[in-house]
């Protein structure tokens, strides 16, 4: 059986350009609105 961590691969984040990028706040209230982006690559 394949481990899942053979299967995950972490991309370095200096080179590859198309790694998807997640921004939120680290913690929400609950019944509050908050912003989410979702980004293909970041400087």
């Amino acid at each position: 059986m394949v481990k899942i961590g053979e299967k995950i691969q972490e991309a370095d984040w200096k080179k590859e350009k198309h790694v998807p990028v997640i921004e939120c706040p680290d913690a929400v209230k609950a019944n509050e609105t908050f912003e989410v982006k979702v980004s293909i690559g970041k400087d």
